[in-house]
């Protein structure tokens, strides 16, 4: 998330903590390498931590870091190819990770730029472009491996997206889904235990909306869910969250 200061300016750290889920206990970890406001933190599968982009005040990051598996060092800079910022970082099937689209720079333009980075390598490749620049977008893992990428802000002028659209790893292509029955930024993505992805909350260019959006890659088509209750402390626009619990017997 950005962070800013009293006097409203953004500021960025290059600090990183480990808080404990049950006890709250927080642990400081070592410094990265620059101020990282609006990165990713994605966790691999061999118990590190990929950190992607990101903006200080000099501009928007063209590169990532690594948090050693032990948390006791960050890699030196790796580049990416291009410059990410409130963009997507997403952990595919096979442990490589997917990076793309968010803020080109401070012009509020939107990149349609993707790359993946393997752990195997410490290196990214250039993937196929998205069919739409996007920022602020949500998105998440299909049962069959596929990533969907919904909503988000084409640029700062344009305003909110209504589009969404699927890349497939195994053949590096991007294919649109139907349009989305409402426009969404900042928006939560999670896939369900039916297979069917669910988008909560976000911003749809006037406010929160309450109705969850859910999508069915068997038939390309998108839904209305019953709609959720917001908090007090909801705030319109705020990024949203939300969680896949375990079903239990």
């Amino acid at each position: 998330l950005p962070i800013y200061d009293s006097n409203g300016d953004l500021v960025s750290l290059d600090t990183a903590e480990l808080i404990g889920v049950d006890t709250g206990t927080r642990i400081s970890l070592p410094r990265m390498d620059k101020g990282r406001s609006n990165c990713t933190a994605t966790t691999l599968a061999d118990g590190r931590v990929l950190v992607t982009g990101g903006n200080d005040d000099l501009g928007v990051h063209s590169t990532a870091v690594l948090l050693s598996s032990d948390l006791s060092a960050f890699s030196a800079p790796i580049e990416m190819g291009a410059s990410h910022a409130a963009h997507v970082a997403l952990l595919l099937h096979d442990g490589r990770v997917l990076v793309l689209g968010g803020q080109v720079d401070f012009t509020g333009a939107s990149s349609a730029a993707a790359s993946i980075f393997d752990p195997s390598t410490n290196a990214f490749t250039p993937a196929s472009s998205m069919h739409h620049g996007r920022q602020g977008m949500s998105a998440t893992l299909l049962d069959d491996g596929r990533a969907l990428v919904v909503g988000g802000y084409s640029d700062v002028e344009t305003g909110v997206e209504g589009t969404a659209e699927i890349y497939d790893p195994s053949t590096d292509s991007w294919s649109e889904t139907a349009p989305l029955p409402d426009l969404r930024a900042y928006a939560a993505a999670v896939t369900l235990h039916d297979g069917r992805a669910a988008i909560f909350g976000g911003f749809n260019a006037t406010t929160t909306p309450t109705t969850p959006l859910l999508y069915d890659a068997s038939t390309n088509s998108w839904a209305a869910g019953a709609p959720v209750a917001l908090l007090e402390f909801a705030v319109p626009g705020a990024p949203a969250l939300a969680f896949v619990l375990p079903v239990c017997d």
